[in-house]
């Protein structure tokens, strides 16, 4: 039979997965939602090659060499993506892959890319800064790599 003081130290490690484990995924998904979440629908949208040796991996980012289709959709939970849901602008890269949505309301929206007869989404929430503050649009970077859509920041130190 066990002891009493065996029992007590398996009641607290289960206690603890109870109290730890729903912390975990509550910090990864506000942490998730905090990098999705933009003050101005705007950026860069840009691709990067990754090339693989047997010693090592290299990549190159660059903007695509011509214009890029960006959509923005609303999104609803109740809704799959851009089948559906109301068009909510519509927009072509400059050669240098900048795009801008001035004019948006806050909410939760699609961004959708299209390259050469691909699409590549990434659900974001519009939250403009209750400052009133304007922020430029050269630090959202959309990078493409390994044919995902991820939001980046690029912040200029100095």
């Amino acid at each position: 039979m066990a002891a009493a003081g065996e029992f007590a130290g398996m009641r607290s490690m289960h206690l603890l997965w109870v109290i730890a484990l729903p912390t975990c995924v509550y910090s990864q998904t506000s942490r998730s939602a905090r990098f999705t979440t933009v003050d101005k629908v705007c950026g860069t949208v840009v691709q990067t090659e990754v090339a693989s040796t047997d010693r090592s991996n290299h990549s190159t980012t660059k903007p695509f060499d011509r214009e890029v289709a960006v959509s923005l959709y609303h999104r609803s939970e109740k809704k799959k993506c851009c089948m559906v849901e109301q068009l909510a602008a519509q927009a072509q890269t400059d050669i240098n892959g900048h795009f801008e949505f001035p004019n948006e309301t806050a909410g939760e929206y699609w961004v959708v890319i299209s390259v050469r007869k691909k699409t590549r989404k990434l659900a974001i929430t519009l939250a403009p800064s209750a400052d009133n503050r304007e922020t430029g649009c050269s630090h959202f970077v959309y990078e493409i790599r390994n044919g995902d859509l991820r939001l980046n920041r690029m912040y200029r130190m100095g």
